[in-house]
Order: structure tokens, then C-alpha cells, then sequence
């Protein structure tokens, strides 16, 4: 168990290699108090991800936030690999800024070369459920070049104890995009697993070469998004 307090911006950065913000992975737990940004980036190649949380762990972050618009306060960026802002896989736990309705600024994600994921649960090979309940957020934009691309994603789940969850809260748009090619998820669910998106304004899903998915359900998946969005699909 780690526990840091105090911190202002929260940056890992690799040229080479993946790089993590906030990493929780095998029976662990992480909690930060911070005042600042939370960030990720690969330079040259490598998986990303702003928070994660992975088998069994949990992350409770409190206090992302950004004084400039021009700067996200939660970002993931690689020129190669996949890119993630929150991810919690196999039975673990993320709470970032849970429950906060004020804007503290918005997220970017972006991948020149693999799939791209702005808040993910996966329960694939659980047992307990996964669950991402994250608050704050402005505006939410992701961005791949060539790959599939994910705003909010849930998935993997099994039945109704093993299952995704996101509980997001934000205050903006939610912007997903694949520059050349890739199948575009503003938010979607699949099997057993659920989304509830309470703020959202416009949701986007565009590509030039793919499906582009505004709000979808599979295979027993649920969304419950606010009525104040608007969806554009291109």
C-alpha cells in the first residue's frame, strides 16, 4: 500500500517502454492526494496509462485538476502502443475524484499506433466485478490514428456478480476519433457490464474508415447516459 500526499503534477515519462501515472497491479492499492495533473506519455513507443489499476488492486485519487484549459489534467499519450486514461482490469477498483460534480479539467488520450481508451473496465478472467467511478471530468477526447478508439468502455463481464462498471461524472463532451482507420466507441457496454454517464454534453464518434458507435450495447451491456447529450456520428 502506497499513500502520497501533497503532490501537484504527477508525470511518467518514457521514450521507450510502457509508462504509468498511477499503477496498481497484483493485490495492491495506491492513495494520492494531489493538486495538479496526472499524466503519461511514451515518446517514441509503448503502452500508456494515466491510472491503473490491475488484478485485484485499487487506486483512490482525489485532487486531478489543471489551471489551464489548454493543459488536461489527466492524460495518456504514446507515438506508439496503446494509450489508456483509466483502466481498471480483473477485479480491481479505480476511484478518481469519486463523486465530484465541479469541473477540475478535462482528459486526452491519444495513440499514434494502437487502440486508445479513455476510461475502461474489463472483467475479463475475474470473479468479483471491476469497477472505474470516476467524477471531475470536463470534456473527455480521444484520439487514435490508426486502431479502434474508446471514450468509456465496459466489458468482459460474466454474469452479475462478475461484471464492468464506470460511474463517470464530468462536465463536457465526450470527443472520440480514429484519424485514418478504426472502429470509434464514444461509450459501450457489453456483456453484463454497465455505464452510467451523468454530465456529458455533445458525445462524437468519428472515422474516416470503420463503425463509429455513439452510445452502444451488446450482449446484456447498459448504458445510462443524461438526457443533455447530444450524439454525432460521423
Amino acid at each position: 500500500h502506497n499513500t502520497v500526499t501533497g503532490a501537484t503534477d504527477v508525470t511518467a515519462s518514457g521514450v521507450e517502454g510502457d509508462a504509468y501515472g498511477v499503477g496498481a497491479a497484483t493485490n495492491s492499492s495506491n492513495e494520492v492526494k494531489m493538486t495538479g495533473a496526472l499524466s503519461a506519455e511514451a515518446t517514441t513507443s509503448g503502452d500508456v496509462y494515466a491510472v491503473l489499476a490491475n488484478e485485484t488492486s485499487t487506486n483512490t485519487i482525489t485532487g486531478t485538476k489543471t489551471a489551464s484549459t489548454a493543459t488536461p489534467a489527466i492524460s495518456a499519450t504514446t507515438a506508439s502502443g496503446k494509450a489508456y486514461g483509466i483502466a481498471a482490469i480483473k477485479d480491481s477498483t479505480n476511484n478518481v475524484n469519486a463523486g465530484v460534480t465541479d469541473n477540475l479539467g478535462d482528459m486526452k488520450v491519444s495513440s499514434g499506433n494502437g487502440a486508445a481508451y479513455g476510461i475502461m473496465a474489463d472483467a475479463t478472467d475475474g470473479t468479483k466485478g471491476t469497477t472505474n467511478n470516476v467524477g471531475g471530468l470536463g470534456a473527455m477526447n480521444v484520439t487514435s490514428t490508426s486502431a479502434d478508439a474508446y471514450g468509456i468502455d465496459a466489458t468482459g463481464g460474466t454474469s452479475e456478480d462478475n461484471k464492468a462498471t464506470n460511474n463517470v461524472k464530468m462536465n463536457g463532451e465526450i470527443a472520440v476519433k480514429a484519424a485514418t482507420s478504426g472502429n470509434v466507441y464514444a461509450i459501450k457496454a457489453d456483456a453484463f457490464s454497465s455505464n452510467t454517464v451523468d454530465g456529458s454534453t455533445d458525445i462524437s464518434a468519428t472515422t474516416p474508415s470503420g463503425q463509429a458507435v455513439g452510445i452502444g450495447a451488446q450482449d446484456g451491456g447498459t448504458n445510462a447516459v443524461n438526457a443533455n447529450a447530444t450524439e454525432n456520428l460521423g
